[in-house]
């Protein structure tokens, strides 16, 4: 095991990724053989988008939760990176057909319930920051795959090396959650759609 941490950086502009979590979580994504599982309530950091998207096309199979409409308004700011709807479709528009079948978008959904429900209903949102790739190394702690956890706030997490923690870090996960079961987006968009095609309310388009 060992710490993965990254110290805070308050000012506006700080694009370095000389720091321990940032190098874990590249080197975990560059050297991925066969699946990447992330959970994170944001993601819109553009080096984990970049190193994801090649990961898919080199033929990773990547699988992300994420949560719906979480810290929408914040994640627009200036130098933030956007929010998590918008992310998605962006990276989604950069694959093609057999490179979208490798890319698994998932939104949160509750252990009781059966579909997700946006943030701004206040009802249901998550915060797990996990990254199991392999299904051996496995990265958790506090920091988000967003903009501010990659380049400003004070970040500590661990990396263990292990198929046995790996894999029951994700069987307490599944039966914990059901975003695995009833909450994947299309391959078209990422966008959540009941069998009827409607989307969850509160979406920003």
């Amino acid at each position: 095991m060992a710490l993965a941490p990254r110290a805070p950086y308050p000012s506006f502009g700080n694009v370095s990724l000389n720091t321990p979590q940032n190098a874990a979580w590249l080197s975990a994504i560059y050297f991925a053989k066969s699946k990447i599982f992330i959970q994170t309530p944001d993601l819109n950091a553009a080096p984990v988008i970049t190193a994801l998207l090649e990961a898919v096309k080199r033929g990773v199979e990547v699988s992300i939760v994420l949560c719906l409409g979480y810290n929408d308004l914040g994640e627009m700011l200036p130098t933030q990176g956007g929010h998590n709807e918008w992310v998605v479709g962006h990276m989604i528009k950069q694959l093609n057909k057999e490179e979208r079948k490798r890319f698994k978008i998932y939104w949160y959904v509750g252990r009781d319930m059966m579909k997700p429900v946006h943030a701004a209903k206040h009802f249901r949102t998550c915060h797990i920051k996990l990254m199991i790739v392999d299904e051996r190394i496995g990265i958790q702690g506090s920091g988000n795959q967003d903009t501010q956890s990659w380049f400003h706030s004070q970040e500590i997490n661990i990396v263990i090396d292990s198929e046995e923690v790996c894999k029951q870090w994700m069987e307490q996960l599944v039966a914990n959650q059901n975003s695995l079961l009833y909450g994947q987006g299309t391959e078209v968009d990422g966008i959540w759609r009941d069998p009827q095609g409607n989307q969850v309310s509160g979406y920003w388009f």
